[in-house]
Formats: C-alpha cells, sequence, structure tokens
C-alpha cells in the first residue's frame, strides 16, 4: 500500500493512499464515518480500479488515520483540502466517489471546484439532514445524541474502537443491529470482517475526534452549499434496503440536484460498496470520460 502524507496551507497532514497505474486516470475516494486510508483495499474497491486502468486516490478527512484534525471545519471545506492535494499529486482534473459520511463531501467537491471535477458519485451518501424514518437503532441514536451534545457521540466512538480493538465479535453484533441481510451476507467473509475492522481501528486510532467532528459538520452544521449548485455530472447510488442512510436520502438529493443519475439496487443496504464497486466504477467512469 502507497500511503503518503499532504502538507496544507494551513500546516495540517492529510494521509492517503493510492492503487492503479500511476499514469491512470484518477479518482478521488472519500471514506465513511469513520473510515481510513485502508478502504484502498476493503471489498475490491482498488483492485477493480486498476483492472479499469483507473488511479484511485483515498483519502483521509480531518482527525482520521494520518489526517490531522481542523477545528472548526464545514463540509465545504473539505474542497479546499482536496484541490490542495490534487495540486501537490499533480492531478488537474479527476472524478470523486464519497461513501456514506464522504458522500456530502463529494457533493461539495462537486459545487466548488468546477470544472476540475469531470464528475461525481456518491454511494449510500448521507443526505441533507432531516427525517430518521428508515433508520435503525444505532443510527437514531447516533443522530440523537450528536442534537444533545457532540461529548456523547465522542463516549460512542470511544466505545466503536474499545470494540474493535479488544472484542470484534461484540463490534460486529453491535454494527449489525442496523444492517440488512445484504450487508451480513458481506460480513459473513471473515477476510472482510478483517479489513473493515482494520479501516475503524486506523480511522479512530489518532482518537474519536475525526468522526465526532464528521457527526458534527453532518448534522449540526450548515454544509456550506447547496445540492441544488452542481452543474457536473452525479452520479447517486444507494441499495433500497440501506437502514444507515435509508434510500430517501438518496432520493430527496436526486431531486435537488440538477440532471442527477439514480443507481439504486434493490435488496442492497449500506455496505452495497462491498458488492458492487465493479459497477459504480464503470458509472463513474462513463459519466466522467464517456
Amino acid at each position: 500500500m502507497d500511503a503518503n502524507t499532504i502538507e496544507l496551507r494551513d500546516g495540517r497532514r492529510l494521509g492517503y493512499a493510492s492503487g492503479g497505474p500511476p499514469d491512470g486516470k484518477v479518482v478521488f475516494f472519500f471514506t465513511g464515518t469513520p473510515g481510513s486510508r485502508f478502504d484502498l483495499h476493503v471489498g475490491g474497491l482498488g483492485d477493480a480500479a486498476a483492472e479499469r486502468g483507473l488511479r484511485i486516490v483515498v483519502l483521509e478527512r480531518p482527525g482520521y488515520g494520518l489526517s490531522d484534525r481542523a477545528p472548526g471545519r464545514r463540509v465545504v471545506d473539505w474542497a479546499d483540502d482536496v484541490a490542495q492535494t490534487a495540486d501537490a499529486l499533480r492531478v488537474e482534473r479527476f472524478a470523486i466517489c464519497g461513501y456514506s459520511g464522504g458522500g456530502p463531501h463529494a457533493l461539495a467537491c462537486a459545487a466548488r471546484l468546477g470544472d476540475r471535477v469531470l464528475a461525481a458519485a456518491t454511494v449510500s451518501g448521507a443526505g441533507v439532514p432531516g427525517s430518521l424514518d428508515g433508520m435503525g437503532p444505532n443510527e437514531r441514536l447516533l443522530h440523537r445524541l450528536v442534537r444533545l451534545s457532540p461529548r456523547l457521540v465522542d463516549l460512542v466512538f470511544r466505545h466503536v474502537r474499545s470494540g474493535a480493538r479488544h472484542n470484534p465479535d461484540r463490534f460486529f453484533r453491535d454494527f449489525e443491529k442496523d444492517c440488512s441481510e445484504s450487508d451480513r451476507a458481506v460480513l459473513s467473509d471473515p477476510a472482510t470482517r478483517e479489513a473493515v475492522r482494520a479501516t475503524v481501528l486506523e480511522a479512530l486510532r489518532p482518537g474519536p475526534g475525526g468522526a465526532v467532528d464528521d457527526w458534527v459538520v453532518l448534522e449540526r452544521r450548515p454544509w456550506g452549499f447547496r445540492p441544488e449548485e452542481i452543474t457536473v455530472p452525479t452520479v447517486l447510488v444507494f441499495g433500497d434496503a440501506d437502514r444507515v442512510v435509508p434510500p430517501s436520502c438518496g432520493r430527496d438529493l436526486a431531486r435537488r440536484i440538477p440532471h442527477a443519475q439514480v443507481l439504486e439496487f434493490p435488496g442492497e443496504g449500506h455496505l452495497l460498496i462491498l458488492r458492487r464497486g465493479a459497477e459504480i466504477l464503470d458509472a463513474l467512469e462513463q459519466s466522467s470520460w464517456g
């Protein structure tokens, strides 16, 4: 795994890992909440990119893995971090893909980086804050806790980190409370379970701050842009059995984003990216370079 950091203008470090041919067309991938650069090898996304001649670059948001926190950040601020990273890697134009909590961060880049973004995709992407209908019990609890106090979310992710580190069986039992049948099928594979555990542990290794910040910027602060502003080709990918980010979030974004393409997979849950990575990359590539 090629893991490095970029130093941003304000002195913060931003961690990343890349895979695929160095001269391939670039896709920046934004992880879920929590997630790390180890996502490059979760579910074969990196392999699928390499098979298509794409260079995939997995970025760690502030507070995850090798990336320093950015106090007071908003979702829209991520666009500048990505632009600086692209400059440092000498990438002029690129596609972007955001998973779960990374979805709104991908939309921010689509709204703010103009012609540099060839196309954007969100996969099981978080929606504009609103109803909790269709969510599993853990997800409902987190949404309620962050509205009360971020300190409560901090406690939750300390518990998550402890479980992942010391009691993986408990960690997955808790996680699967919000899982669909298809998600449980994905997690029945021991190698996949270990890869998911590894990326969560790396994301939370510096502490729970990155995950807390993600929840705060997604739920408690204005995003800093409106989905209606997006003009680049955008693909919204979600499963109709998702109990973490219900499909209503994707459908709502489809109404807001002009000319958005929707890929709704029947029976798929939140972890569809681990089963449908190749199809997602194909849709993004067609929108970007087709």
